[in-house]
């Protein structure tokens, strides 16, 4: 008997994508498109809006823009389809150690 076999859903490739292109220690992606429901710009433009914080040595040294430009890399294709919105808390492990202290 042959299973067919789901294509992964945009969550899991995004979530995918980062891990991929930062090796997180601590990564948590989550849709929160309901909170948007009959908001006249989610209305207008669709699309999913995430909250994302994401910990990894990969950010060391860089200015939060910086930071900021390399999460829209790494999820170019979900926002260039899916994701219209996503909010941004990313951390060194050692400023994330910090702020859960």
């Amino acid at each position: 008997m042959h299973r067919a076999t789901s294509a992964p859903s945009a969550m899991q490739q995004m979530e995918q994508s980062l891990r991929d292109t930062f090796q997180p220690t601590y990564l948590e992606l989550m849709d929160v498109s309901h909170l948007h429901t009959g908001h006249r710009e989610a209305r207008a433009h669709g699309g999913m809006h995430c909250q994302l914080t994401i910990v990894s040595t990969r950010l060391f040294g860089l200015a939060r823009l910086a930071r900021h430009r390399l999460i829209y890399a790494a999820l170019s294709r979900a926002m260039a389809s899916t994701l219209h919105a996503i909010q941004i808390h990313a951390y060194t492990p050692e400023e994330w150690g910090q702020k859960t202290r």
